[in-house]
């Protein structure tokens, strides 16, 4: 979202700013980008589990498909919206504007996740798995002959 704000209010070009100025704020939305594409991967991974892969898959045929349906709205939204002084600005900042309330959710989700957790079966089940498989990997003590079937002596 800065990001875009900033590549908005940069791209008047020279005289007004400095030609680097709309490359460091691209620079800041590639590197949110890939943040919330990773981050969401490590996400499905360690909430689905064995159905990890799965989730991964639907997740990249879905970033994929919009990528490859951008191209069919993005070179005629940014050629027709603004008119010929404000072409970058004013897509930009619509672009903007519109991630705003995507945030809202992400938070929601990261306060309210283990609540909205609890009240899926599938989630559950998930938990149960993984709590199944822990303890059957749990190693006994062999300390003091408790817990496994090693004693430890000492030599003096």
């Amino acid at each position: 979202m800065w990001g875009l704000f900033g590549f908005a209010f940069t791209s008047f070009g020279p005289p007004t700013t400095h030609w680097i100025a709309p490359l460091i704020f691209t620079a800041v939305v590639g590197i949110a980008n890939y943040a919330v594409y990773k981050s969401s991967i490590d996400y499905m991974i360690a909430a689905y589990g064995p159905y990890a892969a799965s989730a991964t898959g639907g997740n990249d045929l879905a970033r994929d498909f919009l990528a490859g349906i951008a191209g069919l709205y993005a070179h005629p939204f940014y050629e027709n919206v603004g008119g010929e002084k404000w072409h970058l600005i004013y897509p930009t900042v619509i672009l903007a504007c519109l991630a705003v309330p995507i945030i809202v959710p992400i938070y929601v989700f990261y306060w309210k996740g283990p609540k909205l957790r609890l009240k899926s079966k599938f989630a559950m089940e998930l938990e149960k798995a993984r709590q199944a498989r822990l303890e059957s990997k749990r190693r006994r003590s062999t300390v003091g002959g408790k817990g496994g079937n090693a004693t430890h002596t000492e030599k003096v």
